[in-house]
């Protein structure tokens, strides 16, 4: 028997689905047509193998007004615990004590029989910053030159652009 084994990462795939909610039955349809070379029904069949998914839900507020949703941590320890996972680590937003992310691994007995190895919920406000990071060097900063002043320039641009934006929450499920 030949057997093949591929990993396939797809970053940012939600932009191909994002708006084709009212066009398909479920997310699988949705991938197999958005991306026809990703054959979700040959990769789902046990007999071709093992088909590991991250399963990310991003909720999105849609109001006149931009707005930023916050996991409220509390409630999402209660859910990880309830699901069977590991006390999660907690990463607080600023100076907001009960909001932020969370992220924890499955207990092993649990994970072996659900296939979910891990979950995250966090906050999607990082999309701010995501690919936009660039910290000037220390020196740069102590002298306070061009390069220390086109950094903070870039981040004020960063942070303007972002005031016109509406950011929700995201929880994925890793298998």
């Amino acid at each position: 028997m030949d057997l093949s084994f591929f990993v396939v990462e797809l970053r940012g795939v939600k932009l191909y689905t994002k708006g084709t909610e009212n066009l398909y039955d479920n997310v699988f349809d949705a991938l197999q047509s958005e991306i026809p070379w990703l054959d979700i029904n040959h990769m789902s069949r046990p007999e071709n193998g093992e088909c590991l998914l991250d399963l990310g839900m991003s909720i999105y507020p849609e109001t006149e007004e931009n707005l930023v949703g916050l996991w409220n941590i509390s409630a999402a320890d209660a859910s990880f615990a309830k699901g069977g996972l590991n006390t999660p680590p907690i990463h607080n937003i600023g100076t907001l004590s009960d909001y932020g992310g969370v992220a924890a691994e499955m207990c092993r007995t649990r994970s072996e029989a659900t296939h979910l190895n891990y979950r995250m919920a966090y906050n999607l406000v990082y999309e701010i910053v995501r690919g936009n990071v660039y910290f000037c060097e220390d020196s740069d900063a102590y002298a306070g030159n061009a390069v220390f002043h086109k950094c903070f320039q870039n981040y004020i641009s960063m942070y303007t652009k972002a005031v016109n934006r509406t950011y929700g929450v995201r929880d994925e499920l890793l298998s």
